[in-house]
């Protein structure tokens, strides 16, 4: 046998096969879950920021609408030939000797009756119920559902059971700007989809709401986002939130009223204690030009309610839990139990929550 001329190769030690790995190490799925969170949290910051920026939109889009025809009703009334209105305001109230004075209140309880955003609104200048002087608003309440609303009949007339309070002035300007010719105003026909007009509280009224789906607030005569009571000094910071394109002139006028008549009335001598002049108007000598507002995406609204009827010229005031004016937060001051005395009024810094508002004087309108 011959031998082979080639040295042999030296075999390779042989070595133990690696195990098979058919997993992931906790390591792997920690870094995976983490990854996972993170696009998680992106897509819902995308997604709600969009969600947020369309309803912002469709707010926009409704007070748009209701702007419309509330310029239009408000250029209607000033039209209006007033004598009736003036013969009755000068029988009812006190110190209207001045037939010149009696026009522009007459104007004022005109406003007040077709535009009304708390249900005092609805009477006329007598200050009573079922007369012939009643806003066409109540009557046209009384019309709309007699059986859940029957209550609109009694006197005085209350809203049904399941009414929620915050709902008022928004049921009451739907039904005011919706009831057209009725009232001998425009005729525009403007129609509101299920998702603007809705009866959230269940008392039979439709409600007019903001994209959120939470009620949109009317107040006619905002004077008290200039000065937080007839006597206090102007604080322009938050009209100039709500309220666009004004100035320190403006602020301290009254559009009704440039001459200043209506002051010199309101302020007289048997007129400004009476009764049926008391909380039934605004400062005066101060802006106003009726708003509608959306509390925004926070969904806190930072001003009172339009049905505070608390003293004269209240309207659209900040919101201000320190009832007694301690500067602390007492029992039964907690109105929206968050646990902090909420003051717009003295903490100016409180008023962030303004910010986000949407009304119908901050954003853009075409005419």
């Amino acid at each position: 046998m011959i031998a082979s001329r080639f040295p042999k190769t030296p075999t390779s030690p042989q070595f133990p096969a690696r195990p098979r790995r058919d997993g992931f190490t906790l390591v792997e799925i920690l870094v995976v879950i983490l990854v996972i969170a993170i696009l998680a949290s992106l897509i819902t910051a995308v997604i709600g920021n969009s969600l947020n920026s369309a309803r912002e939109a469709a707010t926009q889009a409704t007070i748009t609408k209701l702007h419309r025809l509330l310029e239009e009703r408000r250029q209607s009334i000033a039209r209006d030939d007033l004598r009736t209105e003036t013969r009755i305001v000068r029988s009812s109230l006190p110190g209207l000797a001045s037939n010149d004075v009696a026009k522009i209140v007459a104007l004022k309880e005109v406003m007040r009756v077709q535009l009304p955003q708390r249900i005092d609104d609805l009477r006329g200048a007598d200050r009573l119920f079922g007369t012939k002087d009643d806003s066409p608003v109540l009557k046209k309440l009384q019309q709309l559902n007699p059986s859940g609303a029957g209550s609109f009949s009694t006197n005085p007339p209350t809203f049904p059971p399941t009414h929620d309070a915050e709902t008022t002035s928004s049921e009451l300007l739907y039904v005011a700007l919706t009831m057209g010719t009725e009232l001998g105003g425009g005729s525009t026909a403007i129609e509101f989809s299920s998702s603007e007009a809705v009866d959230t509280d269940g008392d039979g009224l439709m409600e007019l709401v903001d994209g959120w789906g939470r009620p949109l607030r009317f107040y006619r005569w905002p004077t008290s986002l200039v000065l937080a009571t007839p006597t206090s000094a102007a604080d322009t910071r938050p009209v100039e939130l709500l309220i666009s394109g004004g100035n320190a002139q403006l602020w301290s006028s009254d559009p009704d009223d440039p001459l200043g008549r209506f002051r010199l009335w309101l302020i007289g001598p048997n007129v400004s204690n009476h009764p049926r002049v008391l909380n039934w108007f605004h400062a005066p000598a101060t802006y106003h030009i009726p708003m509608i507002v959306s509390a925004g995406q926070d969904g806190e609204l930072g001003l009172e309610e339009p049905i505070d009827v608390a003293r004269l010229g209240v309207w659209a005031r900040l919101y201000d839990e320190d009832t007694d004016s301690d500067g602390q937060l007492d029992s039964g001051e907690d109105r929206n139990s968050n646990g902090v005395l909420d003051n717009l009024l003295q903490d100016s810094t409180k008023r962030i929550v303004l910010a986000d508002n949407i009304t119908n004087r901050n954003i853009a309108i075409g005419n």
